[in-house]
Parts: C-alpha cells; sequence; structure tokens
C-alpha cells in the first residue's frame, strides 16, 4: 500500500508509510506549523509518543489477529484501554476524569468503525478535532494500517503501514503546484509537477520497473496511471484552493482516499482488500 505527504499554502498534509518491505519517514514544515515523523505543531508537538499542550499521550499498540492495546495518559485524567478482538472486532469503552472517549469498532475482516470523544474535542470515523490534532492506529487481519493525522488550518498527516509493501508519496501544493515523491518497495518514482493554469513538468526516475503516469492538469488537479511491474497503481487526485481526490489501486489491494483540506476538514474513504475502513473526517 501506499502513503502520501503535502504541504499546502495554509498548512501541510503529510502521508507517511511504513511497511514490511521498507520505511519511510518525511519531514514537513508548513506556514501555520511544523509537521515531521517527530510531529512538532504551534499548539504543541505529536510524536509516537504524543505530547501535547493541553494533553500527552502515549499509545501503544500490540496487534494480535486483530486485538490492540493501548495505554493513554492525559493531563486531565489516565486512560488506559485494554482492547483484545476476535478476528478484529473491538468494542471499548473509555471514561476519563474530564472527557470520555467511547471507541465503538466493529471489525469483520478489518473493516473499522470508531466512536471517540475526547476532553479537547471528539475523534470518531466522523472525527472532529479542535486544532484539529488526532491519532488512530489500525490493524486488520490481513495487513495492518496506521494514521497519524494532524489537522491545523488544512495540514494532515497520515502513517500508513501496509503488510505487502511501502510507498512515500510527499506532496507540496501552493495555489496548483504539486511535487511528489514516490517511493516504492520495488521502484522509485518521483514527479515534479507544477500545475499552473493546467502546465505540468513531470520529473520521473523508474528503478526496478517501469512506470507510466497519464497526467491532466486543469487548475491544480492531476491524474496519475501507474503501472510498475510488481503491481499497478492509480491516482486520481484533484487539488482546489487545498482539496485533493486519491484513488489508488493497488496489486494487493485498493485503497480510496477522499481528501478535503479546507480550515482542517478531511475525508477519508479506505478500502483494502481484505476488509474497509470508512473514515470521514471534519474539523469544527
Amino acid at each position: 500500500m501506499r502513503a502520501p505527504d503535502i504541504v499546502a499554502h495554509e498548512g501541510s498534509m503529510m502521508m507517511d508509510i511504513v511497511a514490511s518491505e521498507g520505511s519511510v519517514r518525511p519531514d514537513i514544515v508548513a506556514s501555520e506549523g511544523s509537521v515531521r515523523p517527530d510531529i512538532v505543531a504551534r499548539e504543541g508537538s505529536m510524536r509516537p509518543d504524543i505530547v501535547a499542550c493541553e494533553s500527552s499521550m502515549r499509545p501503544g499498540i500490540v496487534a494480535r489477529e486483530g486485538s490492540m492495546r493501548m495505554d493513554i495518559v492525559a493531563s486531565e485524567g489516565s486512560l488506559r484501554p485494554d482492547i483484545v478482538a476476535s478476528e478484529g472486532s473491538m468494542r471499548p469503552d473509555i471514561v476519563a476524569s474530564e472527557g470520555s472517549m467511547r471507541p465503538d469498532i466493529v471489525s469483520s475482516e478489518g473493516s473499522m468503525r470508531p466512536d471517540i470523544v475526547a476532553v479537547e474535542g471528539s475523534m470518531r470515523p466522523d472525527i472532529v478535532a479542535r486544532e484539529g490534532s488526532m491519532r488512530q492506529d489500525i490493524v486488520a487481519r490481513e495487513g495492518s494500517m496506521r494514521l497519524d493525522i494532524v489537522a491545523r488550518e488544512g495540514s494532515m498527516r497520515l502513517d500508513i503501514v501496509a503488510s505487502e509493501g511501502s510507498m512515500r508519496l510527499d506532496i507540496v501544493s501552493s495555489k496548483g503546484s504539486m511535487r511528489l515523491d514516490i517511493v516504492a518497495s520495488e521502484g522509485s518514482m518521483r514527479l515534479d509537477i507544477v500545475a499552473r493554469e493546467g502546465s505540468i513538468k513531470p520529473d520521473i526516475v523508474a528503478r526496478e520497473g517501469s512506470m507510466r503516469p497519464d497526467i491532466v492538469a486543469r487548475e491544480g488537479s492531476m491524474r496519475l496511471d501507474i503501472v510498475a511491474s510488481e503491481g499497478s497503481m492509480r491516482l486520481d487526485i484533484v487539488s482546489s484552493k487545498g482539496s485533493m481526490r486519491l484513488d489508488i489501486v493497488a496489486s494487493e489491494g485498493s485503497m480510496r482516499l477522499d481528501i478535503v483540506a479546507s480550515e482542517g476538514s478531511m475525508r477519508l474513504d479506505i478500502v483494502a482488500s481484505e476488509g474497509s475502513i470508512l473514515w470521514p473526517a471534519r474539523a469544527p
């Protein structure tokens, strides 16, 4: 599977993928705040150990056939849920001193629909964040996916871990221009795309496989049909004032991301080969 990394005019959008075939960790700095593999934002910092200005969170998750364990410590109250699932199903209830977290997760072969309400903001498969930060770790039976999302003024970061392979997309979007750095386990490709009223300048380097991008740009939109030696990938990207849509189809499974980044709102619809994850997200 694959992962994108985006820096927008009002903030950054970053997707990062670590897989069994390889790992990737990009860095991003946005106008409203900086985001890195160690994510440092204006209102606080987030890392695999997440420390924010309002509360600290240290989630550790261990998956075994779909089980998840999270150790979370917040400044206003501590949360230590232990979630053990059978075939990937999970139904925890968490209540903190200053706020409640009630994930309602029902999984069937990898599908998840969580419902979480936190102290400073709610996180659900409708994910509503205050100042836009959230984190979700998802482990499915046939493959794991991890999403770390930081949303502030349109910025996002996604860390996706897939069992079959890794991919990295670094996308820089500023008034229609985009830059994509794609690294796959079986081959690398780089696209430097400047879309200004339809102009495109791709710079492609392939290794260990062929890649064929078809790009159509109209006020920042692009379409990439990529065929590599180890599998095909399709990206439909529409960028208009921060909004993006990615339809990704890989040889091992499909993934769809509908991302609308406008003042921090996001919507992700992800469909994997072994299960679906519905994740719409909006900022208040």
